[in-house]
């Protein structure tokens, strides 16, 4: 078994193991841990692709505390995080799991020991607008650095 299908199982095993079944529209997931988008169908394969050797963090701290998953107020975004650093808030250890649901695209930011590990698509491009809040609550200061526009 690769690592990688081992961290998919070890998420697997942990959100009810692998016979439980997600629901198809992932907005029926909110209020649940962002473990639960993490491990969506319409979502873990992109997440594991895009973390690539990042992805024990990401299995570590999508089970870490964190508000549970919410929908954005146009209804566009679904959204979530852990942090799991007891100082030093999310940009010190923190992963923030987002899924477009009308085109499928996901967006994370992870940060591990206080360093920035994986910014999905990257910090410098464009992120949609509707998300700002919910990175300021994640960490104000990662949502300052960020580059916010209208979505398509």
């Amino acid at each position: 078994m690769t690592r990688a299908a081992a961290v998919m199982a070890v998420l697997l095993a942990l959100a009810g193991g692998a016979g439980a079944t997600a629901p198809e529209d992932p907005r029926a997931l909110a209020g649940q841990p962002v473990l639960a988008l993490a491990i969506h169908p319409a979502v873990t394969l992109t997440l594991r692709q895009s973390t690539g050797g990042r992805q024990g963090a990401v299995a570590r701290l999508a089970r870490a505390p964190g508000p549970p998953l919410r929908l954005t107020p146009d209804g566009r975004y679904l959204y979530g995080w852990g942090c799991g650093a007891a100082t030093g808030g999310c940009a010190a250890d923190g992963f923030f799991l987002a899924q477009d649901l009308e085109h499928e695209q996901i967006f994370v930011v992870l940060f591990e020991g206080g360093k920035s590990l994986l910014w999905v698509p990257p910090r410098a491009s464009p992120w949609p607008a509707a998300l700002r809040a919910p990175l300021a609550a994640f960490s104000a200061e990662i949502a300052g650095r960020m580059n916010f526009a209208a979505a398509p």
